[in-house]
C-alpha cells in the first residue's frame, strides 16, 4: 500500500482522514467481502477490498481522550489494533467496533514504532514498542507485561522486526545502529553500524540476512549467524 489519504483499489479510490500508519487486507468470510482495514490518527476505517466503499468509520478520539496517534500496527487476524501515542500510551482496539480493550503506559517518550508478531510454537502473542529515547520492549501481550527492556539505541528506533522463527528481534535507529537481539534473554547479540539513520529493517524469510535502509539512501544487508 503507498501510505497517503487515498487507496487505490483496481479502478476504485477511497479517502481516508489523513496518512495511514498501519493497513491490512481482512480475507473474505463466508458472505462478509474481503476488506482493507486502515488506521490513521484518529480514525479506524473498513473498506469493501474490491469497490474501495467504506464499509465503515470510528473516530478513535472518542474512547482515547482526544489523542492522535503516532503510529500503529494490526495483530496477525487483523483483529485488533495496537496503537502509540506522543505520551509513551499504547491503546488495544477491538477491530469490529473500536472497542478500546486495554491502555498501557509504555514508555515515558514517544512511540515511534509498534511491531506485532504472530504467535510461533507455543510462545504468547508478542508486541515490540519503540520509543524516541531509544529503548524497545518486548511485551507479552495475553498477560499485559513487560517482558524485556531493550537499551542500547542512543536516537529514537523507527524499525523492529521480530525473525521469521521468533527467536530474535532487529531494531533499527536514527543513531546509525542496528542491533539483533535474543527473544528468550533480552540480550544482545549482534551490532551492525552504518553510515545513517536507519529508517526500516527486515529479515529475509530463513532468518539468516537482515536488511537495514539508511538516511542517505544506502541498504546494507548483513549475514546473521545466530
Amino acid at each position: 500500500f503507498h501510505f497517503g489519504t487515498r487507496r487505490r483499489m483496481g479502478n476504485s479510490q477511497a479517502r481516508t482522514t489523513g496518512k495511514v500508519l498501519a493497513a491490512g487486507l481482512i480475507p473474505a468470510k463466508g458472505l462478509l467481502p474481503s476488506q482493507i482495514v486502515t488506521a490513521t490518527k484518529d480514525t479506524l476505517d473498513h473498506f469493501n477490498a474490491t469497490s474501495a466503499s467504506r464499509r465503515s468509520r470510528k473516530d478513535l478520539r472518542l474512547s482515547n481522550g482526544s489523542r492522535n496517534f503516532t503510529c500503529a500496527c494490526f495483530s496477525k487476524g487483523k483483529t485488533l489494533l495496537v496503537a502509540g501515542d506522543a505520551d509513551g500510551y499504547v491503546y488495544f482496539y477491538r477491530c469490529d467496533g473500536a472497542e478500546i480493550l486495554q491502555v498501557h503506559r509504555a514508555h515515558d517518550s514517544a512511540i515511534t514504532v509498534l511491531h506485532w508478531c504472530r504467535r510461533v510454537g507455543n510462545s504468547p502473542e508478542r508486541l515490540l514498542t519503540g520509543c524516541r529515547n531509544g529503548t524497545v520492549k518486548l511485551w507479552d501481550v495475553e498477560k499485559g507485561v513487560c517482558v524485556h527492556t531493550l537499551a542500547a539505541h542512543t536516537d529514537p528506533v523507527y524499525s523492529v522486526a521480530f525473525s521469521p522463527d521468533g527467536r530474535h528481534i532487529a531494531s533499527g535507529s536514527f543513531d546509525k545502529r542496528l542491533h539483533v537481539w535474543r527473544v528468550t534473554d533480552g540480550k544482545r547479540v549482534k551490532t551492525h553500524k552504518g553510515e545513517g539513520g536507519i529508517f526500516e529493517v527486515c529479515w529475509n524469510v530463513d532468518g539468516t540476512k537482515i536488511a537495514a535502509c539508511y538516511s542517505n539512501n544506502a541498504v546494507n544487508v548483513i549475514d546473521f549467524d545466530a
